[in-house]
C-alpha cells in the first residue's frame, strides 16, 4: 500500500442494532424508571436509586455506544468501556452472518476469524456491511466471494 494510500485516521462504522433487539433493551430502563416514580411516590427514593444507577452503568458501560474502526493495521472495536484493537494482518477469513448456529437466534453481521480455536472469532455488525467488507478486504488482501471474505487462490496475485 502507498503512503499516498495509508488511512492515518480510522474510517467508523456505527453498529447495527436488530429491531428486536432494540426493543428489549427499552425494557429494564422502563423497569428502572417505573420503580424510581414509584419509590418516589412512597418517599423511598434511595431505593429506587439502586436500580436506575444499575442499568445506567449497564448501558452507558457496556452497549452505547458500538461503532467499528478501520486503519492501516487494525480493525478498532469500540461499545462503552471496550476497547479493541484486532490486527488486520491476522485476519484469515470473514463470514456474513445471518442466523447464530448456536442459538438459532437471528444475528446479521460478521465473524471475523483470526484462528480455528473458538476464542479465535469475534462478531460485529457494522450498519454499512458492504462498505466495511469492501474496505477490510482491501486491507487484508483477502478476496470478496458475496458476503464473505476469503483467502485467494494459491499463486493468484491479482487485485479486485
Amino acid at each position: 500500500m502507498s503512503e499516498d494510500a495509508r488511512i492515518h485516521e480510522p474510517r467508523w462504522f456505527p453498529s447495527r442494532t436488530a429491531p428486536s433487539v432494540a426493543f428489549l433493551l427499552t425494557l429494564p430502563p422502563l423497569g428502572a424508571l417505573v420503580t424510581l416514580v414509584g419509590a418516589v411516590k412512597d418517599g423511598r427514593l434511595g431505593i429506587a436509586l439502586v436500580p436506575v444507577a444499575l442499568v445506567l452503568v449497564i448501558y452507558l458501560g457496556l452497549l452505547i455506544p458500538s461503532e467499528y474502526g478501520l486503519d492501516d493495521d487494525h480493525v478498532i472495536v469500540r461499545s462503552g468501556l471496550v476497547r479493541l484493537r484486532l490486527p488486520v494482518a491476522s485476519i484469515r477469513q470473514v463470514r456474513s452472518l445471518r442466523r447464530d448456529k448456536r442459538t438459532g437466534k437471528a444475528f446479521e453481521g460478521l465473524e471475523l476469524c483470526f484462528g480455528e480455536g473458538r476464542f479465535e472469532r469475534i462478531r460485529i455488525a457494522p450498519r454499512e456491511h458492504g462498505r466495511f467488507l469492501d474496505q477490510l478486504g482491501e486491507l487484508t488482501g483477502l478476496e470478496r466471494l458475496g458476503d464473505d471474505l476469503v483467502a485467494r487462490p494459491s499463486g493468484d496475485t491479482t487485485s479486485t
